[in-house]
């Protein structure tokens, strides 16, 4: 069976992520399976030394790498040390990860 792993991170990236993936398609191989695996090229990577067996096909990651995580990182920093979890990252920044939950909205009206 010909499969397309489609994964932001895959080795030399260090993160788990990139481990699980390369793990994934490293088992997929052995069983027989015809793997390519489609990822994102960084000039700063280095050649992995991480071999899967499956032909990796690297493309241009797009103009804005990294920009979300930095907006998130500043949205995050404008938080008062009082507040913190969820709620606060939520009225800041609407889509900061909330664990996969919708953060509930408070009104005036519920509160004790």
């Amino acid at each position: 069976m010909r499969l397309l792993l489609i994964a932001y991170e895959f080795p030399p990236i260090e993160a788990a992520q990139a481990l699980r993936w390369a793990y994934l398609s490293r088992e997929l191989v052995h069983h027989g399976h015809e793997v390519h695996v489609l990822t994102v090229y960084l000039p700063s990577m280095a050649e992995s030394r991480f071999q899967t067996g499956a032909k990796v096909h690297r493309v241009f990651a797009g103009p804005f790498v990294g920009l979300s995580s930095s907006v998130r990182s500043l949205a995050t920093a404008s938080v008062s040390p009082s507040a913190s979890g969820p709620l606060a990252r939520a009225r800041i920044w609407p889509s900061a990860p909330t664990g996969g939950f919708a953060a509930p909205s408070i009104s005036s009206s519920s509160r004790t």
